[in-house]
């Protein structure tokens, strides 16, 4: 291998190592974009058991066994049926109930 070679060889390393730091940056750029989509909050208006227990952290269980108490109970949780079988609670209901009473 002569100098030439050489010069050329570490002119192509240089280059690559530029390519990596910018593909390097592209993905930062891409996983910041990812994680804002990820992590955008759901505002629909009607929430299922199943998505206040990912939201809220409250067993689904718990949230449906609420909904079949009497409404003179401390502990109802009101609900509504819009199709089906499956049980829908009003967002603002849930978060008022379950937000700390400091938070109000």
């Amino acid at each position: 291998m002569n100098n030439d070679d050489f010069l050329k060889m570490l002119r192509d390393l240089d280059m690559i190592r530029e390519y990596a730091k910018r593909i390097q940056h592209i993905e930062e750029k891409l996983d910041l974009a990812l994680s804002a989509i990820k992590d955008k909050p759901n505002n629909s208006k009607y929430l299922t058991a199943q998505q206040i227990e990912s939201e809220f952290g409250i067993d689904q269980r718990t949230i449906l066994n609420r909904s079949n108490l009497s409404q003179r109970d401390n502990r109802f949780i009101p609900s509504l049926r819009l199709q089906g079988r499956r049980k829908y609670f009003e967002r603002k209901v849930i978060e008022r109930i379950l937000m700390p009473s400091g938070r109000r």
